[in-house]
C-alpha cells in the first residue's frame, strides 16, 4: 500500500497536482 500511494504522489506531482490519501482511489 506505501508504494501504491508513494507512486501515486509522484504521478500527481509530475501533473502539477496536489495528493491526498483520502483521494487515493483516483489515482490508482
Amino acid at each position: 500500500m506505501d508504494k501504491l500511494i508513494a507512486k501515486a504522489k509522484a504521478h500527481c506531482e509530475d501533473n502539477g497536482a496536489r495528493f491526498t490519501p483520502l483521494r487515493e482511489e483516483v489515482y490508482r
